[in-house]
């Protein structure tokens, strides 16, 4: 499993409990030293650079809005299709709104007020997700809810 953007990594806390082959990724140093201080496999980088194993993933999250990475839904999972094993899976967690696709530069705002440099940031809904997964040469295997959350396990065409 590849978590991409795992932040403090609490998926690869989970698949690490239950003997799974993870790999988090986030580009942020800080997210990067936290998660290997408590011993997690946790790799700094873009999902755009080359990644171990290649091609041998057979699951990568997005969760957390994640989709968003990079402002461009479809380059992303194009990405995702690529580091996947034929018969691996992206599990996608879309925007509340199901029509929702917007593209745009964001930035974060820490607890005292300073401000991250922007970068480019999508948001999707589940009803857009599948017309970026169809270009990305992938298509939406299934949708549920949890907690008013939505999930999208996206497959290869």
């Amino acid at each position: 499993m590849l978590d991409i953007g795992c932040g403090p990594a609490r998926m690869v806390r989970a698949a690490v409990d239950r003997g799974l082959t993870v790999l988090g990724l986030d580009v942020s140093p800080t997210a990067v030293a936290m998660a290997r201080e408590a011993g997690l496999p946790v790799a700094g980088g873009s999902v755009f650079d080359p990644l171990p194993r290649e091609g041998q993933w057979n699951l990568a999250l997005l969760l957390d809005g994640n989709v968003g990475i990079g402002g461009d839904p479809t380059a992303l999972l194009t990405r995702c299709a690529e580091i996947l094993t034929a018969t691996g899976s992206v599990v996608v967690e879309t925007a509340p709104e199901a029509s929702l696709d917007d593209s745009y530069e964001a930035h974060v705002v820490d607890d005292q007020g300073h401000a991250s440099a922007t970068f480019p940031w999508a948001e999707v809904g589940r009803e857009a997700l599948h017309r970026h997964a169809r270009r990305a040469g992938l298509r939406v295997a299934q949708t549920w809810s949890v907690d008013g959350r939505t999930f999208c396990r996206l497959r290869a065409r």
